[in-house]
């Protein structure tokens, strides 16, 4: 499986709400960066329990690719638009923030390197905070 294809894979099952098939297109000692956190996520375990939190925060929650899957060797590149509703609690680095109700449009872009495995290894994260705080209206955005 090229990298392009495993991160195609992690889409689906990202869209399927199947938090177990999602983390295990990580290896097992994956690290996965996000700006959100102070400290890297490390493990499959720590991705899939990420992954399920977002799910329970964002129940209806689907991204779609923007463009193509940019891949170099075992590296790629993706960008995606996604689409929710925040009807669960949202876990925040200072604690969990009750459901809004509010629907959220953002963009993430993710860098991953893949293994000949076919699993993900590293992963950097980039989502719109700013604009999902502002949409749910937890951050006053100009």
């Amino acid at each position: 499986m090229t990298a392009g294809q495993t991160i195609l894979k992690a889409l689906d099952a990202f869209n399927r709400h199947d938090a177990a098939a999602f983390a295990a297109l990580y290896a097992s000692d994956a690290v996965a960066y996000d700006p959100m956190y102070p400290e890297p996520l490390r493990g499959k375990g720590a991705i899939q329990r990420d992954i399920e939190q977002f799910f329970r925060a964002f129940p209806d929650v689907r991204c779609e690719v923007v463009g193509q899957v940019l891949e170099t060797g075992s590296e790629t590149a993706v960008r995606l638009r996604g689409t929710g509703t925040n009807r669960g609690p949202l876990a925040m680095p200072e604690g969990e923030q009750p459901a809004t109700g509010r629907p959220v449009d953002f963009e993430v872009a993710i860098f991953c390197q893949v293994g000949q495995d076919g699993l993900i290894q590293r992963e950097h994260r980039y989502m719109d905070m700013v604009r999902i705080l502002g949409q749910l209206g937890l951050l006053q955005v100009p």
